[in-house]
């Protein structure tokens, strides 16, 4: 029997993992199990089918240990037709990208750190349990809308980590920021942050009393929100508390721009212990209607809240003075457009046009 012959009718005798495809030629391909990050082992045994003398002749049982580079990522595909599990392959109805949010959250819950969870354009059914919560240290979630040069670079999948060729393709990323922006996939419920998580490339948007993104159990940490805009209707929009230092980035405020909007709750509530990162939060416009209060800042450090947008329409210092806008050591920077409605006027109370104000008007009493 000869080498070529051997590979020519290899066969896996799989146990841990699973082959598919395997080739006359002896290669085949290999999809992992969902959320491996340990070693895989195939056990395979090769069959000499009688052509030399002898008759059949059977190999002892040899393995292939296949080891995994870079982190557990879940896909999410909200056009998909049938909810797979969760990866990057698309073989058969059950085998593919997740089309429910649950299903990632789902694995979330159960697994350890480093979890990612890339979301394709789209947006995401809404209900019961359509949310997402980061549960564990340096969990990402990470939308087709994230500006990166490719999608191998942004999840560090180069150099010695690289795929090997043949690979299945991944996701297209974009550098461009509008083109980035129009593919930033639309999550129809809450997100919620923990220790050392990043939010990139999402519009989330939450109706009722549901917060837009949110956090739970920060007690120490660095995290990352970035090209991501929010509206909720009487939650809050961005609602942000305990000890973590966190930056809210944008790529670019006029192509991949931070928009919060609020129906009637707070649009940006950050207190008890986030501290604003050195590179801030940015965001082209806020808009508050009908909650306490527009933006609430309580204890926050001294990182800078700036709103870069172009509007000339400017909440007035009388308002930010009764208590639509509060600054518990932020640097406020306001160029552009805070909308922040008045509870008085939308009672009838008062029937005066709001005043505008220059676009570069900086008037903000600290509160």
């Amino acid at each position: 029997m000869t080498a070529l012959e051997a590979l020519a009718v290899l066969e896996a005798a799989v146990l841990e993992c699973k082959t598919r495809d395997i080739n006359t030629a002896g290669s085949f391909d290999f999809d992992p199990p969902p959320g491996i990050t340990a070693s895989c082992v195939l056990k395979y045994q090769v069959t000499d089918t009688g052509k030399g003398s002898g008759g059949n002749q059977t190999s002892a049982q040899a393995d292939i240990t296949i080891t995994f580079n870079g982190p557990v990522i879940w896909f999410v595909d909200p056009n998909r037709a049938t909810d797979g599990n969760g990866t990057l392959s698309d073989t058969s109805a059950a085998v593919g990208a997740f089309n429910k949010l649950s299903s990632a959250n789902a694995k979330l819950a159960t697994l350890g750190t480093n979890q990612k969870v890339f979301i394709y354009t789209g947006t995401t059914a809404s209900g019961a349990g359509e949310v997402l919560d980061l549960a564990a240290n340096s969990d990402w979630l990470v939308g087709q809308g994230t500006v990166a040069a490719s999608f191998d670079s942004f999840f560090g999948l180069t150099g010695g980590g690289a795929p090997p060729a043949g690979t299945v393709t991944r996701p297209t990323l974009n550098s461009n920021t509008s083109t980035a922006n129009g593919a930033r996939p639309t999550v129809s419920g809450t997100v919620t942050m923990r220790n050392v998580t990043q939010v990139t490339g999402v519009n989330i948007v939450t109706t009722g009393a549901s917060k837009g993104l949110a956090s739970a159990g920060f007690t120490s940490g660095t995290s990352l929100i970035k090209d991501v805009s929010v509206t909720s209707a009487t939650g809050n929009g961005v609602d942000l508390s305990g000890t973590q230092t966190i930056t809210y980035e944008t790529s670019d405020g006029t192509n991949s721009p931070n928009v919060l909007v609020s129906v009637g709750g707070i649009a940006l509530n950050v207190f008890s212990g986030v501290t604003i990162g050195a590179n801030g939060f940015t965001f082209k416009s806020i808009s508050a209607n009908g909650g306490t209060k527009g933006v609430s800042l309580n204890n926050t450090g001294s990182g800078p809240l700036t709103v870069t947008g172009t509007s000339t329409r400017f909440v007035s210092t009388r308002k930010l003075a009764a208590g639509r806008f509060s600054s518990g050591g932020a640097a406020a920077r306001f160029r552009g457009c805070v909308c922040v409605c008045d509870c008085a006027r939308r009672a009838g109370k008062e029937t005066k046009p709001r005043p505008k104000a220059r676009a570069n008007d900086r008037r903000v009493r600290r509160m």
